[in-house]
């Protein structure tokens, strides 16, 4: 200790735990404004009970790129609650939470000098899109052809307040610019 302080370390330097609990504190009041979702806020609040035990009593002053690596290994070997390995997507879920616990007592608690800067997830960290595929051209053909199709069919009485296979297609077709998965009945091709 006396060799930190000799070399103008702060001995006394807060730790995560500190300002984790202050950005959770402006958080939930920033919840209660309508600032951020409630849902935001307890998402933090899951976080830190994640993180505590790996941050809580490390100094923010000992935080820096190698902090944030030793981190991101810990973390990338844990497990699920079904035992299955993390993914990149949670580590980066947890840094975002770090990051946003030290810049709030950078710019909100004027406590820190500068922050550092966080870890990149790209190469083998990059979190890859797992969202709903879009209509290739084809398919979007393929959709705008049947829904066509079944305007010209006579008799066809559509329900929950549409009064005609035409109204019907007006309605569909905003909707097929949208990314949709289409299932033909049986017995219909594509």
């Amino acid at each position: 200790m006396c060799v930190r302080a000799r070399k103008g370390e702060s001995i006394g330097s807060p730790t995560f735990a500190y300002y984790a609990e202050k950005f959770l504190q402006h958080t939930d009041l920033r919840a209660a404004r309508g600032l951020v979702t409630a849902e935001q806020a307890k998402n933090y609040r899951e976080k830190w009970n994640v993180l505590s035990p790996m941050l809580a009593k490390v100094r923010v002053s000992d935080i820096d790129a190698e902090c944030f690596e030793t981190l991101r290994q810990t973390r990338v070997t844990a497990l699920t609650k079904k035992g299955v390995p993390i993914t990149a997507s949670t580590v980066k879920k947890d840094f975002i939470f770090v990051m946003g616990a030290l810049k709030h007592a950078k710019t909100t608690l004027k406590a820190l000098q500068d922050v550092p800067q966080g870890p990149a997830f790209t190469g083998t960290w990059s979190v890859k899109r797992r969202g709903r595929p879009f209509l290739t051209e084809a398919e979007y053909q393929t959709l705008h052809r049947h829904a066509k199709a079944q305007c010209e069919v006579e008799g066809l009485n559509p329900r929950r307040g549409l009064t005609s296979p035409r109204s019907h297609y007006r309605f569909v077709a905003p909707l097929l610019h949208a990314p949709v998965q289409i299932t033909l009945r049986p017995g219909q091709r594509g």
